[in-house]
């Protein structure tokens, strides 16, 4: 597993964080910036996408 070393900024903690521990960080990170696409990336793998609901009369 590659690590990385990176600064939280908001409490100044030194820490190693893997890549597969990063992008998730990152597309939250854009989403809170107001990218819808990583909004719903992030929202999609937290609760699963959502499916399409067809109503059949009969």
């Amino acid at each position: 597993m590659l690590g990385l070393g990176t600064v939280n900024q908001s409490m100044s903690i030194t820490s190693t964080l893997s890549l597969e521990e990063m992008i998730p960080l990152a597309i939250i990170q854009k989403a809170l910036k107001g990218n819808t696409a990583a909004y719903k990336a992030s929202i999609d793998t937290a609760y699963g996408k959502n499916r399409k609901v067809y109503e059949v009369d009969e």
